[in-house]
């Protein structure tokens, strides 16, 4: 009875070496595990070369491509190019809506109550200098109306009673005060100062002001929360509002209207219950950004 060969229980596996093969003789037995992973990596080998013929590549990890970011609220991307002043605007008005949001916590569908588009806005660029404003705008966003009155120095229309024509956004009070008399020369029109300021209680001064704006302004310059009272009390209107003004210049802190809480938080309520709905419709009002030294504009 001849003993068993030592090849014979490796023969289920393919690994059965010829005795008679000095050459295949010499080489030892292949475990099974190992001739496994030599199979796997055949197999993985082949699927290489069908890949790069055929033009697929599904062997080898894929690198993800970046995706553009996206704002919050809109699953739009985000403008990065300079050369559309509309879109620009747009995209800061945007940022800072998503940083309202998430300071009040806001749910997606909350946030999708505002959606800024390019049409809100004339264009313009956000560094420009407030008193440089309507000369500044575009040539075609500044025909009719008060601005492009302005720009011509042409006959201003008739006033609209309760009604700025124009009115600037600014920081605070002071800010106020520091650009009213630049607005007065370069524009050549004298602003209503709509801001606390004159003394007494608040009370008496938005009477004084409600009362200035009785028979209508063509340029009204003042914070956020200012005029947002004056409307939410019925004292003025925005029937005949043709651009909003926001004045990025930074303070001490280096905050603006669009960044400092207390008046981002009044300016984003001005839009949704004054200005929502007629925003860049037909001749609804318009945005206007500048002034601003910070390079994130």
């Amino acid at each position: 009875h001849m003993a068993p060969s030592v090849n014979d229980d490796l023969d289920l596996d393919g690994n059965w070496q010829a005795e008679d093969d000095p050459a295949e003789a010499s080489t030892p037995p292949v475990s099974v595990s190992k001739k496994r992973k030599q199979k796997a990596d055949a197999a993985a080998a082949e699927g290489d070369e069908s890949e790069v013929a055929t033009g697929k590549t599904t062997g080898a990890k894929k690198k993800k491509k970046k995706k553009p970011r996206t704002n919050l609220y809109s699953g739009e991307p985000e403008v990065t190019s300079d050369g559309d002043l509309c879109s620009r605007a747009r995209s800061r008005v945007a940022s800072s809506w998503a940083a309202e949001g998430k300071s009040r916590k806001l749910t997606p569908l909350e946030l999708k109550e505002l959606v800024p588009l390019p049409k809100w806005f004339l264009p313009c660029a956000p560094e420009a200098p407030l008193a440089s404003i309507p000369s500044k705008l575009e040539d075609d966003a500044a025909v009719g109306g008060i601005l492009g009155a302005l720009r011509r120095k042409a006959k201003l229309p008739k006033l609209k009673a309760r009604c700025a024509s124009v009115v600037v956004l600014c920081l605070s009070s002071e800010q106020v005060f520091a650009e009213l008399p630049k607005i007065e020369k370069s524009w050549g029109t004298k602003p209503l100062a709509l801001s606390a300021f004159g003394g007494g209680r608040r009370k008496d001064q938005i009477a004084r002001q409600a009362k200035s704006l009785e028979a209508g302004a063509y340029v009204a310059i003042g914070t956020p929360g200012r005029f947002l009272r004056l409307l939410d009390e019925g004292h003025a209107t925005t029937e005949g509002l043709e651009a909003i003004v926001v004045d990025l210049a930074l303070d001490r802190k280096q905050r603006d209207v669009l960044t400092l809480p207390e008046t981002r938080r009044d300016f984003f309520a001005l839009l949704q219950r004054h200005l929502l709905s007629g925003l860049g419709a037909g001749e609804g009002s318009r945005i206007v950004l500048c002034g601003s030294t910070s390079t994130s504009a």
